[in-house]
């Protein structure tokens, strides 16, 4: 079964259709002077849609109109949009438009083509897609989608529920499948776009959603790419490729997690390792690692229908031709400092949950689908009747230890060996598997926080020293010696939320006990050992956890497929009491409550947002759950903010970024570095730096020690340059300097491709100087230069580092005695001033013509002064 999307869409089916008493249009109504009204076909996000007859021609149409409820300015300029966006395009795989305009009380209106047929999250509900089946109907989407982006379209929200297949056509025609819905679509060389929605606004359905849709960020033709290869991989798999626990989740998923194999994702099932690669290209996180066309993915399809080998090189990703690159993944640079501050209301994790819920009722909550559970892969097995020897096996680890690892992987570890862990702090995984460890071993391994412990076939037939390992999330005991009477130790890990048993001496009775466990999720047990009666049991005494491989989803998250998506606040009211029911000190029930508090809070409701987030802090705390902690801490951190309570508010943050850090795998999480830059929200937004500049410093010695976390050093880039910002906020130049100096050296050494945030970190490292004018001067005029050269771009904020720049050359000249020079670069900020809406406009602007005036008076360009103060009305 196919999740529903989520994001609601309207179908041109002319299959289900609808009685008109609700709707504001009747039978028989004539709109526009040449539509008589027929039936209504549906609705969906803010159009509303009948069956017509062109009356003139006798032919019946689909007419789409703007729900009355929903009727603004923004609404009514984005139908408008959509209808120009579907207007530009004439191709038999994208359903036509006929006709569009106002209706006499002004009322939009877009006339399109009625298509017979169902959807493809339909079909998908039967089951999968064959691999010719989805051959067939992706060469003909990838050609509709084609022809758009090269008339400047972009669709934004490829989706099942966009996708429609048509029934009785004609066999050896492409025309059997139309693209729906371009109503997020974008013109992509018009700046309507910007003018239509808000700096980071989300468009897009949650499971389809590219990386950069999910950041926030620019999203061009690629975006369509890459959903359209969340879409493919669910027609083979019958998931998507991200399913997370939430909303958030998945969008963090699309950002940071690893791309799964059409094999992982169908649990075992074989495809053509051509077929493998063409979806990872699809579903790169960088767009310019993806097709730059989706003719290109056209022609591979072609080829595999053809039983041709595809040519899958360098020549499908050249670099893209709509719109410039867009920034990726880790976090968005725009608008730095004035934009985080200004979010940071809605700080932490919160903030990801609005931006998500303030789409209207148009984006609900994805369906929950468990793909397979995330377990250590087991290596191939060895001979353990060897020992190493002695002097061997204590120095197995050394290595790993000597640099600080908090990974460590062996065949030939020994319980001697573990005792390099005694006084160790640091490993987070380890992978023992295959060898010969009992409990005294596991043991030694309490001084660390460990998250991840694989002993898959090993010889531990006891695991007395559990309960030293409180922090254990991921525990994979397949093929032990392990039994029933090891049951009671499992139960009480509090944070355990993946359990491998396959293969282990476990009955129904040890089963039974294992049901008290208050964080299970993913249950791994031994295939058709147990049967299905037993698991009905287990299903319903432990809903928040998936039983492996016989069932893929929770009865909680079978609850959520089957609930109504428009009012998934009431959902969740009964998720949690079901919860309550089996098990009063589930974990699950206090995450319930956390996701409750979000969207109360979004409500306006914010004292049923803090009881809601008081009772998930006191759920999670009394079963143990630390890691599930940090969303209702940041929501009671986010209501202290509003109610002024900052000491609070910086402690509860605080407090969430410790259990953070304490719970994530630090070298492999890449939510890691997003999250760390989340919670220096709250203290940059009470002015309270030393926080922020404490959370960016353990960034960057994440960075330091596990490199992979940020191989484009964009987050690298991000943390130096903020630690060095607030301390120039704070007035420590001495230490402020050193961050800066080292943005602006990394920066140039890539100037070339990124010009913009080398001209940033000039103007940011020249602010630090102080006094020291010689440097600063040289330093802002190759800013200042460099960013005319570009037309001063919007991005990365820098068109108030631009007139920042001229104010402060301004002001430095003037010290100098040189007027004239600094009335030239007061002009300049006036200018600059005058092309784009700032924040502070009202302020800014006049303080450029009051600078102006000064500067020519003092340049003794008393003339020129005063036609500038009639000019602008202006008295000094």
């Amino acid at each position: 079964m196919t999740p529903s999307d989520s994001h609601e869409s309207t179908h041109f089916t002319g299959a289900t259709e609808y009685g008109l008493s609700d709707a504001e249009y009747k039978h028989d109504d004539i709109l526009g002077g040449r539509y008589r009204v027929i039936s209504l076909l549906g609705r969906g996000g803010m159009g509303v849609v009948y069956r017509v007859e062109q009356i003139f021609l006798g032919k019946e149409l689909a007419l789409k109109t703007i729900d009355r409820q929903l009727m603004s300015d923004i609404t009514v300029r984005r139908f408008q949009a959509e209808a120009r966006a579907a207007f530009a395009v004439d191709h038999p795989n994208i359903v036509s438009v006929h006709d569009f305009g106002l209706f006499d009380d002004d009322t939009p209106f877009l006339v399109m083509e009625i298509v017979q047929g169902e959807t493809l999250s339909d079909r998908l509900k039967r089951g999968t897609l064959s691999v010719a089946e989805a051959t067939s109907i992706y060469i003909q989407c990838c050609l509709g989608l084609a022809h758009a982006h090269k008339n400047g379209v972009v669709h934004r929200d490829i989706k099942p529920g966009n996708i429609m297949l048509l029934t009785d056509v004609p066999e050896g025609l492409d025309t059997g499948v139309k693209i729906l819905d371009f109503g997020i679509a974008k013109l992509a060389h018009t700046g309507e776009a910007q003018a239509l929605t808000r700096t980071g606004e989300i468009f897009g359905s949650p499971l389809y959603m590219s990386p950069e849709q999910c950041s926030g960020g620019k999203a061009d033709h690629r975006a369509d790419v890459y959903s359209l290869g969340c879409v493919i991989f669910e027609s083979l798999t019958g998931t998507p490729p991200y399913v997370g626990e939430n909303a958030l989740m998945t969008m963090m998923m699309h950002q940071t997690a690893t791309i799964p194999t059409l094999k992982e994702g169908s649990l075992g099932a074989e495809f053509r390792p051509e077929f493998e690669h063409m979806i990872a290209l699809m579903l790169a996180k960088n767009p310019d690692d993806r097709y730059q066309s989706l003719e290109d993915a056209a022609n591979e399809l072609s080829a595999l229908k053809r039983g041709e080998a595809p040519r899958i090189d360098s020549t499908s990703r050249t670099k893209p031709a709509l719109e410039s690159r867009v920034g990726m993944v880790n976090i968005n640079r725009d608008n730095f400092i004035y934009t985080m501050v200004g979010i940071g209301l809605t700080a932490f994790i919160i903030s990801a949950w609005f931006t998500y819920f303030t789409q209207a009722a148009n984006i609900q909550i994805p369906n929950p689908v468990v793909v397979a559970p995330v377990k250590i892969e087991p290596t191939t097995p060895i001979n353990t009747s060897f020992e190493p020897r002695m002097n061997e096996e204590s120095i197995i680890f050394d290595s790993g230890i000597m640099h600080g690892d908090n990974e460590f992987v062996s065949k030939m570890a020994t319980d001697s060996s573990l005792k390099q862990f005694k006084h160790y702090p640091f490993a987070q995984v380890l992978d023992v598997q295959y060898c010969h460890i009992t409990d005294d071993g596991i043991e030694c391994l309490q001084d660390s926080k460990l998250l991840t412990l694989c002993l898959a076939n090993c010889s531990i037939d006891s695991l007395n020293s559990l309960a030293k390992l409180p922090y254990i999330q991921n525990l994979d005991l397949d093929g032990t010696r392990i039994d029933d009477s090891s049951i009671p130790k499992i139960a009480n890990l509090k944070m355990l939320h993946i359990l491998s048993l396959a293969d282990c001496n476990i009955t129904e009775a040890g089963l039974r006990e294992l049901a008290a466990s208050p964080s299970l999720e993913v249950l791994t047990l031994t295939p058709k050992k147990f049967s299905p009666q037993f698991i009905r049991e287990l299903y319903e005494k432990m809903p928040q956890c998936v039983i492996y491989p016989y069932r893929k989803t929770s009865k909680i998250q079978d609850m959520q497929l089957a609930a109504d998506k428009k009012n998934y606040d009431l959902t969740l009211e009964k998720l949690i009491a079901t919860a309550e029911k089996s098990n009063k000190n589930l974990g699950k029930i206090g995450a319930l409550q956390s996701e409750l508090a979000t969207i109360r809070y979004h409500q306006g409701r914010r004292k049923e947002a803090q009881l809601l987030a008081d009772k998930a802090v006191a759920q999670l705390e009394r079963c143990g759950d630390l890691s599930l902690l940090p969303l209702p801490l940041g929501v009671q951190a986010t209501i202290a903010v509003d109610e002024k309570d900052n000491k609070k508010a910086l402690d509860l943050n605080h407090r969430g970024e410790q259990l953070f850090v304490d719970t994530v795998i630090h070298s492999s999480d890449q939510r890691l570095l997003p999250m760390l830059n989340s919670y220096t929200y709250i203290p940059m937004k009470l002015r309270t730096f030393d926080p922020a500049i404490e959370y960016c410093k353990t960034a960057l010695n994440f960075i330091e020690r596990f490199p992979s976390l940020d191989r484009d050093k964009k987050s690298y880039l991000i943390f130096v340059e903020r630690i060095g910002y607030l301390y120039s906020m704070e007035g420590k130049y001495d230490l402020a300097i050193p961050y800066l100096n080292k943005n602006v050296d990394v920066t140039r050494s890539n100037k070339e491709k990124d010009p913009q945030s080398y001209m940033r970190a000039l103007i940011e490292y020249a602010h630090a100087l102080n006094k020291d004018y010689l440097t600063r001067k040289t330093l802002y005029k190759e800013a200042i230069a460099g960013l005319e050269k570009l037309g001063l771009p919007e991005d990365l904020n820098l068109k108030e580092h631009y007139c920042a720049a001229c104010q402060r050359m301004s002001e430095i000249l003037a010290v100098e005695h040189d007027y004239d020079g600094a009335a030239l670069y007061a002009r300049k900020g006036l200018e600059a001033t005058a092309q784009y809406k700032h924040r502070d406009e009202n302020n800014r602007r006049p303080f450029f013509i009051r600078l102006l005036i000064t500067q020519l008076r003092a340049a003794g360009r008393e003339e020129e002064a005063s036609r500038e103060m009639t000019k602008y009305g202006v008295k000094l």
